[in-house]
């Protein structure tokens, strides 16, 4: 009897000390990944440590995008015909145009906010990452995982 007592008055002076922060880092970051990008932007306020975390996770989702259009265009590319004639009127020629349209808009947030993140002293505004995010996944035709 006395023995489970001390067992149980242990386990919760533990749970006691530890706190969520006291989690690895790695473990941290993947629980916040599952934020929304809104979500994680409140989060900074909470500690410095969560918010080098939710920057860290919000500048990686911003390359990430840029990887993701690259290669999707890429694919689109592959398919369209080399003439231009030709590529006019191919079935693919209007998601073309709004890979390009996406493209640009990513080049723009990128030489506006490049410098400042690479400084560390901003980062990435996360709505417009998500909706670039979301409007990529739609034109894809598929869903890609985070």
């Amino acid at each position: 009897m006395e023995v489970e007592k001390n067992v149980t008055s242990e386990n919760s002076s533990y749970n006691e000390e530890t706190t969520f922060c006291d989690l690895p880092v790695e473990v941290v970051s993947h629980i916040l990944g599952f934020l929304t990008y809104e979500q994680l932007s409140f989060a900074r306020a909470v500690s410095k440590t969560f918010d080098v975390i939710a920057r860290s996770l919000l500048n990686a989702s911003f390359f990430r995008l840029g990887e993701q259009l690259e290669l999707a265009m890429g694919n689109v590319k592959k398919m369209l015909p080399k003439r231009e004639s030709q590529r006019r009127n191919h079935s693919l020629s209007r998601v073309n145009e709004v890979y390009s349209a996406l493209e640009t808009r990513y080049a723009l947030l990128g030489m506006t906010f490049r410098k400042h993140i690479d400084d560390d002293s901003c980062c990435f505004i996360a709505g417009k990452v998500r909706i670039l995010s979301l409007h990529l996944e739609y034109i894809g035709g598929s869903f890609v995982t985070y």
